[in-house]
């Protein structure tokens, strides 16, 4: 897992990416899934990619942005929350 804060052309965003070597084989019945994190992120202005790597394994990388000032924030708070 690792955590970045990416600084880009449109916004700041802390940057999630969860991978793996090989695919796990367990499928799970019952949750919501990539397609549920991805309406959560989208809710937060942020978006989700899912994709298999050349190796075989998995990357899944989550963006959100980071929190920005504004009339519900105090200046220099850095946190971003789902």
């Amino acid at each position: 897992i690792t955590f970045t804060r990416a600084e880009g052309d449109t916004a700041d965003a802390l940057v999630v990416e969860v991978a793996n070597d090989r695919a796990s084989g367990h499928a799970r019945n019952g949750g919501s899934g990539l397609t549920g994190l991805a309406e959560r992120l989208a809710g937060a202005g942020g978006r989700l990619t899912a994709e298999p790597t050349p190796e075989g394994g998995f990357l899944l990388r989550a963006a959100v942005p980071w929190a920005v000032e504004g009339p519900d924030r105090p200046s220099g708070h850095e946190e971003a929350r789902l």
